[in-house]
């Protein structure tokens, strides 16, 4: 193995990559995603009920295994040139 070349104990080098699989076996159980729907008005307050100036928007929450959440938002960024005049 040439993990072992690296030296250290060829059981902790085993235990390790049992614990890399299980992890990447399971990967849908570490991150995942959900939407997020909230109500904001113009000046960035949370809403109840959604009206014409304070539309529903809807969010990516990213979740991981260690409870950490975050919001995502997509962009696309165009290649230099793609568009200049």
């Amino acid at each position: 193995m040439q993990l072992l070349e690296f030296g250290g104990d060829d059981q902790y080098i085993e235990k390790h990559l049992e614990i890399l699989i299980d992890v990447l076996a399971n990967a849908e159980h570490q991150l995942w995603t959900q939407p997020l729907r909230m109500i904001v008005d113009r000046m960035g307050i949370q809403r109840k009920s959604p009206a014409d100036d304070t539309p529903e928007l809807t969010l990516t929450e990213l979740h991981n295994a260690a409870g950490r959440r975050l919001i995502a938002q997509l962009v696309k960024v165009p290649p230099a040139g793609v568009g200049s005049t």
